[in-house]
């Protein structure tokens, strides 16, 4: 039997590690700017939901039903996400960083975000930087 290795199958799998490397530190590196606590455990499921969110846009128009169910699937966990990630929210709101007043600017400031709301826009400001990151790879390449 003959086997035939491809090299540039390798090469991809690094490339994509150091994606997914490089993804996770942008959302760390964003949750710590808008004041999330690394102590919470609802940090932890932020950015679990981020992740998940950058695969599938689609979790967004159902949060209880499925992200919350995946956010728990991916973690082994059920206990209170969503009050977790709404304490984590919360907490940073009252940190009210500069991250939080350029994304949340347009916010009502008489009714508090909510949690489909806080991961919506913070998604949006991880995709544009991420397209950044991309574009500033692009033009050195």
């Amino acid at each position: 039997m003959l086997i035939i290795e491809d090299k540039n199958k390798g090469i991809n799998q690094d490339k994509n590690i150091n994606q997914d490397v490089a993804v996770q530190k942008l959302i760390r590196d964003t949750l710590l700017a808008l004041g999330v606590a690394p102590n919470l455990k609802g940090f932890f499921l932020i950015e679990t939901a981020l992740k998940l969110l950058l695969d599938n846009e689609d979790f967004l128009f159902a949060l209880s039903r499925e992200l919350y169910p995946a956010i728990a699937k991916e973690i082994n966990t059920s206990k209170k996400i969503e009050r977790n990630i709404r304490y984590a929210r919360e907490e940073a709101e009252l940190t009210y960083t500069r991250l939080w007043r350029e994304l949340f600017k347009y916010a009502d400031p008489e009714k508090k975000v909510t949690n489909g709301y806080f991961l919506s826009r913070v998604l949006m400001y991880l995709k544009n930087a991420l397209r950044e990151m991309e574009n500033t790879k692009n033009k050195e390449a």
